[in-house]
Protein backbone atom coordinates (compact mmCIF):
# COMPACT_ATOMS: atom_id res chain seq x y z
CA UNK A 1 0.00 0.00 0.00
CA UNK A 2 1.46 3.50 -0.73
CA UNK A 3 2.55 5.89 1.79
CA UNK A 4 -0.46 8.58 2.64
CA UNK A 5 0.05 11.85 0.94
CA UNK A 6 2.38 13.90 3.85
CA UNK A 7 1.67 17.35 2.39
CA UNK A 8 -0.39 19.67 -0.32
CA UNK A 9 0.19 22.56 -1.58
CA UNK A 10 -2.21 25.28 -0.67
CA UNK A 11 -3.79 27.83 -2.57
CA UNK A 12 -2.13 30.57 -0.44
CA UNK A 13 0.70 32.03 -2.35
CA UNK A 14 3.61 34.90 -1.96
CA UNK A 15 6.17 36.47 -3.92
CA UNK A 16 9.73 37.08 -2.70
CA UNK A 17 12.43 38.66 -4.98
CA UNK A 18 15.85 36.83 -4.51
CA UNK A 19 18.84 36.90 -5.84
CA UNK A 20 17.42 39.38 -8.98
CA UNK A 21 14.52 36.98 -9.53
CA UNK A 22 10.94 36.74 -8.69
CA UNK A 23 9.42 33.61 -7.70
CA UNK A 24 5.98 33.02 -5.94
CA UNK A 25 5.76 30.11 -3.37
CA UNK A 26 3.10 28.15 -2.04
CA UNK A 27 2.55 27.25 1.46
CA UNK A 28 2.27 23.46 2.23
CA UNK A 29 -0.18 21.73 4.87
CA UNK A 30 -0.08 18.44 6.39
CA UNK A 31 -2.22 15.65 5.86
CA UNK A 32 -1.06 13.70 8.87
CA UNK A 33 0.70 13.51 11.57
CA UNK A 34 4.77 14.09 11.79
CA UNK A 35 7.54 14.27 14.03
CA UNK A 36 10.46 15.85 12.65
CA UNK A 37 14.08 15.71 13.20
CA UNK A 38 14.85 17.91 16.97
CA UNK A 39 11.01 16.47 18.15
CA UNK A 40 9.50 18.82 17.04
CA UNK A 41 5.27 17.66 16.25
CA UNK A 42 3.19 18.57 13.00
CA UNK A 43 -0.22 18.05 13.45
CA UNK A 44 -2.67 16.85 10.53
CA UNK A 45 -3.65 20.03 8.67
CA UNK A 46 -0.99 22.12 10.17
CA UNK A 47 0.12 24.82 7.47
CA UNK A 48 3.88 24.80 7.28
CA UNK A 49 6.27 26.75 5.30
CA UNK A 50 6.84 27.84 1.83
CA UNK A 51 8.03 25.93 -1.12
CA UNK A 52 7.76 26.39 -5.34
CA UNK A 53 6.78 23.57 -5.98
CA UNK A 54 6.28 19.85 -4.65
CA UNK A 55 9.78 18.33 -5.97
CA UNK A 56 11.26 20.87 -3.24
CA UNK A 57 9.98 18.79 -0.70
CA UNK A 58 9.49 15.16 -0.43
CA UNK A 59 6.59 13.28 0.43
CA UNK A 60 8.45 10.54 2.18
CA UNK A 61 10.00 10.66 5.16
CA UNK A 62 9.45 13.06 8.04
CA UNK A 63 10.82 16.44 6.50
CA UNK A 64 9.09 19.26 6.95
CA UNK A 65 9.40 23.55 5.98
CA UNK A 66 7.85 25.50 8.51
CA UNK A 67 7.12 29.17 9.78
CA UNK A 68 8.29 31.58 6.92
CA UNK A 69 11.16 29.30 5.62
CA UNK A 70 11.26 29.23 2.02
CA UNK A 71 12.50 26.16 -0.19
CA UNK A 72 12.10 27.12 -4.16
CA UNK A 73 14.66 26.57 -7.44
CA UNK A 74 16.11 23.20 -8.00
CA UNK A 75 16.76 22.44 -4.22
CA UNK A 76 15.40 19.61 -2.16
CA UNK A 77 14.60 19.17 1.46
CA UNK A 78 14.32 15.42 2.01
CA UNK A 79 14.49 12.13 4.57
CA UNK A 80 14.39 13.71 8.16
CA UNK A 81 15.15 17.28 7.68
CA UNK A 82 13.68 20.04 8.94
CA UNK A 83 13.92 23.80 7.86
CA UNK A 84 12.47 26.39 10.38
CA UNK A 85 11.77 30.25 10.70
CA UNK A 86 13.05 32.42 8.22
CA UNK A 87 15.63 30.08 6.44
CA UNK A 88 16.05 29.62 2.82
CA UNK A 89 16.83 27.10 0.73
CA UNK A 90 17.52 27.33 -2.82
CA UNK A 91 19.30 26.83 -6.11
CA UNK A 92 20.04 23.40 -6.57
CA UNK A 93 21.08 22.86 -2.42
CA UNK A 94 20.05 19.37 -0.48
CA UNK A 95 19.34 19.13 2.90
CA UNK A 96 18.43 15.46 4.44
CA UNK A 97 19.29 13.33 6.62
CA UNK A 98 18.69 14.75 10.26
CA UNK A 99 19.89 17.88 9.62
CA UNK A 100 17.83 21.17 11.27
CA UNK A 101 18.00 24.74 9.52
CA UNK A 102 16.78 27.70 11.96
CA UNK A 103 16.59 31.51 11.85
CA UNK A 104 17.88 33.22 9.05
CA UNK A 105 20.51 30.87 7.36
CA UNK A 106 20.82 30.83 3.55
CA UNK A 107 21.78 27.30 1.88
CA UNK A 108 21.94 27.83 -1.91
CA UNK A 109 24.46 27.09 -5.04
CA UNK A 110 24.93 23.31 -4.90
CA UNK A 111 25.70 23.34 -1.35
CA UNK A 112 24.79 20.15 1.03
CA UNK A 113 24.07 20.08 5.03
CA UNK A 114 22.90 16.42 6.10
CA UNK A 115 23.30 14.00 9.24
CA UNK A 116 22.57 15.40 12.24
CA UNK A 117 24.42 18.93 11.37
CA UNK A 118 22.64 22.03 12.65
CA UNK A 119 22.44 25.77 11.12
CA UNK A 120 21.06 28.71 12.78
CA UNK A 121 21.80 32.39 13.25
CA UNK A 122 22.29 33.84 9.61
CA UNK A 123 24.47 31.29 8.93
CA UNK A 124 25.46 30.99 4.87
CA UNK A 125 26.23 27.73 2.63
CA UNK A 126 26.83 28.17 -0.22
CA UNK A 127 29.13 26.92 -4.14
CA UNK A 128 29.63 23.33 -3.06
CA UNK A 129 30.22 23.52 0.71
CA UNK A 130 29.37 20.27 2.97
CA UNK A 131 27.87 20.49 6.51
CA UNK A 132 27.41 17.01 7.83
CA UNK A 133 27.65 14.90 11.18
CA UNK A 134 27.24 16.17 13.98
CA UNK A 135 28.38 19.97 13.24
CA UNK A 136 27.20 23.05 14.47
CA UNK A 137 27.21 26.38 12.33
CA UNK A 138 25.68 29.73 13.28
CA UNK A 139 26.11 33.36 14.36
CA UNK A 140 26.79 34.74 10.98
CA UNK A 141 29.48 32.36 10.22
CA UNK A 142 29.93 31.10 6.38
CA UNK A 143 30.84 28.07 4.76
CA UNK A 144 31.95 28.45 1.11
CA UNK A 145 34.15 27.26 -2.14
CA UNK A 146 34.54 23.26 -1.67
CA UNK A 147 34.97 23.53 2.00
CA UNK A 148 33.98 20.42 4.24
CA UNK A 149 32.66 20.91 8.11
CA UNK A 150 32.06 17.68 9.56
CA UNK A 151 32.39 15.73 13.41
CA UNK A 152 31.60 17.79 16.20
CA UNK A 153 32.55 20.98 14.76
CA UNK A 154 31.27 24.75 16.15
CA UNK A 155 31.65 27.61 13.89
CA UNK A 156 30.29 30.73 14.47
CA UNK A 157 30.54 34.57 15.31
CA UNK A 158 31.35 35.95 11.65
CA UNK A 159 34.14 33.00 10.98
CA UNK A 160 34.76 31.88 7.43
CA UNK A 161 35.61 28.77 6.10
CA UNK A 162 36.39 28.35 1.91
CA UNK A 163 37.97 27.46 -0.64
CA UNK A 164 39.15 23.84 -0.11
CA UNK A 165 39.45 24.05 3.68
CA UNK A 166 38.44 21.15 5.51
CA UNK A 167 37.33 21.09 9.13
CA UNK A 168 36.32 18.17 11.40
CA UNK A 169 36.26 16.57 14.88
CA UNK A 170 36.18 18.61 17.65
CA UNK A 171 37.30 21.89 16.65
CA UNK A 172 35.61 25.01 17.42
CA UNK A 173 36.01 27.91 14.55
CA UNK A 174 34.57 31.85 15.65
CA UNK A 175 35.60 35.34 16.28
CA UNK A 176 36.19 36.27 12.84
CA UNK A 177 38.98 33.19 12.44
CA UNK A 178 38.98 32.02 8.97
CA UNK A 179 39.61 28.24 7.36
CA UNK A 180 40.87 28.57 3.51
CA UNK A 181 43.11 26.84 0.98
CA UNK A 182 43.78 22.99 1.10
CA UNK A 183 44.44 23.72 4.93
CA UNK A 184 42.76 20.30 7.18
CA UNK A 185 41.88 21.45 10.95
CA UNK A 186 41.35 18.48 13.15
CA UNK A 187 41.67 17.39 16.86
CA UNK A 188 40.26 19.53 19.64
CA UNK A 189 41.90 23.07 17.81
CA UNK A 190 40.36 26.49 18.97
CA UNK A 191 40.67 28.89 16.55
CA UNK A 192 39.60 32.62 17.18
CA UNK A 193 40.31 36.05 17.26
CA UNK A 194 40.67 36.90 13.68
CA UNK A 195 43.47 34.27 13.04
CA UNK A 196 43.27 32.53 9.63
CA UNK A 197 44.71 29.38 8.90
CA UNK A 198 46.16 29.03 5.21
CA UNK A 199 48.01 26.85 3.48
CA UNK A 200 50.91 28.36 1.26
CA UNK A 201 49.33 28.63 -2.09
CA UNK A 202 46.70 31.04 -0.85
CA UNK A 203 46.45 34.71 -1.36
Amino acid sequence: MAAKQKYILTNNTKTITYGGQTITLHQIQSCRYITTAGGHEINNSELGGWIEKESNLTQSGTCWVERDACVFGDAVVYANAYVFGNAIVCGRAKVHGNARVLGHVEIYDDAEVFGNAKLYCRAKVFNHAQVYDDADVGSDAKIYGYAKVHGTVEVYDNAQIFEHAEVGDEVKVYDNAKVRGRVKLSGRLIANKDITFRDHKSA
